[in-house]
């Protein structure tokens, strides 16, 4: 997965190693990286970490040769990509189910303004049995996007579930898509905002 050093990402890798996926994060920072690695209990999937910017082609060039290198197969691919960049989006997540095309499996990418690109990734991969959907945050609360209390009270009430969420609130939307429980679901976008965008 990729944006495995920020809180979200980070949030995200950590659910999965704890369901038993075998991970690999990458992102810009080796040091956050590390310590999201660290940060998996004795129980939990094992957690390696790739210190590129997936942004540059170089960068997604590292990532995807270390992970032809670590398995033999994908069966997860997450993209967290706080830039949004749909030409890394679509072209990290084209890799990736060409690398399921034989057994199948799912990819899941977090952001914005991706609906579009998801809906023609899932049509496109359907034929592979893999399934392709976005997981579209609204505001979420960690250290990037800190906002005072009297913002976060605002927020709050503009919301209809009356908090900001977490990034945990992610992590477990991204957790029941990479599950056999959404093995019919595909180029769908899951909106987690509390109910904001009903608004």
């Amino acid at each position: 997965m990729t944006g495995g050093g920020r809180h979200l990402g980070r949030a995200i890798a950590l659910r999965l190693a704890e369901s038993g996926w075998d991970c690999l994060v990458a992102g810009p920072d080796e040091t956050e990286l590390t310590v999201t690695a660290k940060s998996t209990s004795a129980s939990a999937g094992t957690i390696a970490v790739c210190p590129r910017d997936v942004a540059s082609p170089d960068g997604r060039h590292t990532l995807t040769s270390l992970a032809a290198g670590i398995a033999e197969s994908i069966g997860l691919f997450v993209n967290v990509d706080p830039q949004e960049d749909p030409r890394t989006v679509s072209a990290l997540s084209r890799w990736a189910i060409q690398r399921m095309s034989g057994a199948g499996g799912s990819v899941v990418n977090v952001g914005r303004g991706l609906a579009a690109l998801t809906r023609e990734l899932a049509v496109a991969a359907a034929r592979w049995n893999v399934r392709v959907n976005t997981v579209a945050p609204g505001m979420i609360k960690t250290p990037e996007h800190d906002v005072s209390p009297e913002m976060a009270q605002l927020l709050c009430d503009a919301t209809p579930l009356r908090r900001l969420g977490t990034p945990d609130d992610v992590a477990a939307v991204v957790e029941f898509l990479a599950s056999d429980g959404a093995a019919f679901v595909t180029g769908a976008e899951w909106v987690v905002d509390g109910g904001w965008s009903v608004w």
